[in-house]
């Protein structure tokens, strides 16, 4: 089997159509191809959601951090939704692997991470240990693409780490191991941020995988965000740190408490679910 290719639209196979509109009815004439430099300017605007610190233009503080969420709840909820089959596969794992238990989230990104700097598997002991002071029967539900932390994490934690049986892990991304399955590298990278977006507590680092964690727990509550104006606001201060001008209140929280709450340091919205959900951001400045 070529394992090179993603036969079939890729789009259809995990996420929800975003209109009532087939691609091959579509006409070539009306094809917006993207280049390589579109694509990267996009990425790159400071307009766009950014899921981590992507230069220097980037604050990566508290208000940072809350306003790219509050852009991607939008974006998510007009556009973005995961196929029912996926989301029930990762409901139906979650359950027989945790049941009511509580259960501590943590991502780690290694490998080839470079754009901001790794942390750890000792740098996150100290957030777990915490939790587990609170929860002593609760689990951890580790996601990595790094073997190298999943040993260092079972040989603190043991018994209390459950890892899925995902693609092959090594020291260096997957993502460029052309040996193994496409398809399943797709599924593997969505179940873990599924499973994540499950948890009580979220433990991350900078990474598209974890953030999107808490896009998918954002949208699956039904969140309201930050208002338009406030929205407004802290992008055109954002805009102004280009210009050399002071922009914005620095965070000094390190976790992002999203639920009601009276404290001002969190990350606000209403919940529906049982039980609260805390991002603790490692990396925030």
């Amino acid at each position: 089997e070529d394992t090179r290719q993603i036969k079939g639209n890729f789009w259809d196979k995990w996420f929800k159509p975003i209109s009532d509109v087939q691609w091959s009815e579509v006409h070539e004439d009306q094809v917006w191809e993207f280049s390589q430099e579109s694509i990267t300017y996009i990425h790159g605007d400071l307009y766009s959601v950014h899921t981590y610190p992507y230069s220097d233009k980037d604050k990566g503080d508290q208000a940072w951090i809350n306003l790219q969420r509050a852009r991607a709840h939008r974006v998510m909820g007009k556009y973005i939704s995961l196929r029912d089959d996926l989301n029930e596969k990762a409901k139906r794992y979650f359950g027989n692997k945790f049941g009511g238990n509580s259960v501590v989230g943590v991502h780690m990104r290694g490998t080839d991470k470079t754009i901001n700097a790794k942390v750890e598997p000792k740098d996150y002991f100290r957030q777990i240990d915490t939790f587990l002071e609170s929860n002593p029967d609760a689990s951890i539900y580790l996601a990595t693409d790094d073997d190298t932390y999943v040993n260092a994490v079972r040989n603190k934690y043991g018994s209390k780490v459950v890892v899925r049986n995902t693609t092959k892990r090594e020291w260096f991304n997957s993502l460029y191991d052309d040996t193994q399955n496409l398809d399943k590298k797709c599924e593997d990278v969505l179940m873990d941020s599924l499973v994540l977006s499950m948890c009580d507590t979220l433990l991350k680092c900078w990474s598209g995988v974890s953030e999107l964690a808490v896009y998918l727990r954002q949208a699956s509550d039904d969140a309201t965000l930050l208002p338009e104006t406030e929205d407004v606001a802290q992008t055109a201060a954002l805009h102004s740190a280009d210009t050399g001008s002071e922009a914005g209140d620095k965070g000094e929280g390190r976790e992002s408490k999203l639920q009601s709450d009276d404290d001002d340091e969190w990350f606000h919205y209403p919940r529906s679910r049982e039980h609260a959900f805390t991002v603790i951001d490692l990396q925030i400045k």
